[in-house]
């Protein structure tokens, strides 16, 4: 089985949800394909590039929200 995502950025914007997620896959044996990366996330590089591409998405989710709440006042 696999899944395939467009982005990793576009799937998950949590970087413990997205381990908590890989490693359910790794459970039932589901591989995790993304289409802009193209990277075997089930390599140990392959995964380190995970980790690192889902906490740039959370920095930058966290950034946006501080800089909207500013925004607003």
């Amino acid at each position: 089985d696999v899944i395939v995502v467009d982005r990793i950025d576009r799937w998950h914007r949590n970087v413990q949800k997205l381990l908590q997620d890989i490693h359910l896959f790794d459970e039932f044996g589901v591989r995790l394909v993304s289409v802009a990366e193209g990277i075997d996330f089930r390599d140990p590089w392959g995964r380190f590039i995970l980790v690192m591409l889902g906490m740039l998405a959370q920095v930058y989710v966290e950034k946006l929200s501080r800089e909207t709440s500013i925004g607003c006042r």
